[in-house]
């Protein structure tokens, strides 16, 4: 498999449809290690200008902390309901972003390109198989990483309870949750290509959930070598790419945040947070597209692999490209006509054989032998 050519189409995709950036930020970045670029200027600032021994004093009286937290407490709840509420539309979202953006990539490699609306459109459409599909997929992990939860925690918790110490007796509980992290990596990997590879059979054969799963791990097992490769060059370019931006942006983090804490120090609250604002803005925007666009390029990557591995690309190309119009053929020479021949009855009659009719009906004594008038 031409894995150059294949990287080569999945930039010019996202380089072209500039547009479908929108569906890579919620979509986010396909496969392993594709976790977003944690820099963050987030030096929290604890000024306070009227006391300096504030949380001593909250310490050593927990009914004036209350009562200050109480104060708080509906600008508390407000905030933590509009954070849930992101959280569930970026969800909802993300989930029809993924399914769309796969639908654009294939009908643009079909010569069919949809606009953003269109995949969006498409990605809806598709989205309570995808949620299905992530769920039979998931679950597995949910439930080893609660199983292993319990496995650390319990026996953490009564022995601290117990006697407010941990001897050997935690080690069964500690070991075992050790192995069910362990035998949740390889299965991890596994589940992880499944609901890669699925999804493009969900939203491009039209394939229900589970019946979709079947045909993914039927790819993984026949194309394991395919599967592998593009696997690992999607991994080693997910954290390639990662260092790179965590290495071009951290000489500018550093230089602000000795800038702000030279303001902070001076005691420029003002300027201070002027600095925090304006920089965590521009870090956020750079961040976020560069998520937006690595997000449309990895989507794109494995639906342009997905194609080749199943022949799509290859059913593609003999419908697209045109062929060339055959050259007018000379006029042939006029031919002699055809001699005129007698018709053929259907169903001829021997000369030897007259029909059997009954006395005087219909007989024509005139009339040749085999013949009968109508």
């Amino acid at each position: 498999m031409d894995y150059a050519g294949i990287l080569k189409r999945a930039w010019m995709f996202t380089w072209r449809h500039k547009a479908m950036w929108v569906l890579g930020l919620f979509a986010g970045v396909t496969g392993p290690g594709g976790g977003g670029s944690g820099l963050g200027g987030g030096g929290g600032s604890g000024l306070d200008g009227g006391s300096e021994d504030g949380f001593a004093r909250w310490a050593d009286s927990p009914a004036a902390l209350m009562e200050h937290i109480t104060a708080f407490l509906p600008v508390i709840i407000a905030v933590g309901l509009a954070l849930a509420v992101v959280v569930v539309v970026w969800w909802i979202l993300s989930i029809a972003a993924r399914a769309g953006l796969v639908a654009a990539v294939d009908g643009a490699e079909s010569g069919a390109s949809l606009g953003v609306g269109g995949a969006w459109s498409e990605g809806f459409a598709k989205w309570g198989r995808v949620f299905l599909l992530d769920l039979v997929l998931g679950l597995p992990l949910l439930v080893m990483g609660l199983f292993a939860f319990i496995l650390f925690l319990f026996p953490i918790a009564r022995l601290l309870l117990a006697d407010g110490g941990m001897g050997p007796e935690a080690l069964p509980g500690l070991c075992g949750g050790v192995a069910v992290l362990l035998l949740m990596l390889p299965l991890g990997v596994v589940l992880g290509v499944l609901q890669i590879v699925g999804l493009r059979y969900a939203v491009l054969e039209d394939m229900p959930a589970v019946r979709a799963i079947g045909a993914a791990w039927g790819a993984l097992r026949h194309r394991f070598k395919d599967t592998a490769l593009v696997y690992l060059l999607n991994w080693a370019l997910n954290v390639g790419v990662a260092i790179a931006l965590t290495l071009l942006l951290i000489v500018p983090a550093l230089a602000v945040t000795v800038m702000a804490a030279g303001v902070a120090v001076a005691g420029e609250t003002a300027a201070f947070v002027g600095i925090v604002v304006v920089a965590a803005a521009v870090f956020g925007v750079i961040i976020f597209a560069f998520s937006a666009a690595w997000g449309t390029f990895t989507s794109a990557l494995w639906t342009i692999w997905w194609r080749r591995l199943t022949g799509r690309e290859a059913l593609a190309s003999t419908v697209v490209i045109p062929q060339a119009p055959a050259p007018p053929a000379s006029p042939a020479p006029p031919s002699s006509p055809a001699p005129v021949e007698e018709p053929v009855a259907i169903y001829p009659l021997a000369a030897s054989e007259p029909p059997d009719l009954p006395a005087g009906e219909g007989a024509d004594e005139g009339a040749p032998p085999g013949r009968v008038d109508a």
